[in-house]
């Protein structure tokens, strides 16, 4: 493994194991946690980048914050674990756990700070054009996210799919 994909995944293996600073807001934080405590999968994805001793660790490390989930692990590089991924989720309804208690604020601050926008839109043409030009287009006149931060935290995702008859 390189040195800079090591260090990253050191740097995960720091962020998952600690109870301070993280890199997130307290708010981002907040929300991610909650989804993590809601799961009843976790999924370690990446287990190729990590050796026998970290991979342990890092499966401790979730084990240890969110008892009762199922722990799955993962590489889409090696396929590992996709079997057992796909069967588990074509398995049928989970089954419903506790849910956590939620601060509605502090919630809805962390998703703001995230910047999510879950949205569907339909286009219909009568002539074929280029999507490419027109995402980008599309893209381009979105307002701006108001700080530099935000701005480095926004993804966007398109997807199409051709004509349904």
């Amino acid at each position: 493994m390189s040195d800079a994909r090591w260090e990253g995944q050191k740097t995960r293996l720091r962020v998952l194991g600690s109870e301070g600073r993280t890199g997130f807001s307290e708010k981002v934080t907040y929300v991610f946690r909650l989804q993590q405590q809601e799961a009843e999968i976790l999924v370690l994805s990446k287990v190729d980048l990590l050796a026998g001793e970290e991979r342990r660790r890092a499966r401790a490390l979730v084990e240890q914050k969110f008892p009762g989930s199922e722990i799955l692990e993962v590489s889409a590089s090696t396929g590992e674990g996709f079997d057992v991924l796909l069967a588990r989720l074509m398995g049928g309804a989970a089954a419903l756990g506790p849910t956590p208690d939620v601060d509605y604020d502090l919630y809805a601050a962390g998703e703001a700070a995230l910047g999510w926008l879950n949205g569907v839109a339909s286009l219909r043409a009568v002539t074929p054009f280029a999507v490419d030009a027109m995402l980008l287009d599309l893209a381009g006149r979105l307002p701006a996210p108001s700080s530099a931060a935000a701005r480095s935290r926004s993804p966007t995702r398109s997807s199409c799919s051709g004509p349904q008859e």
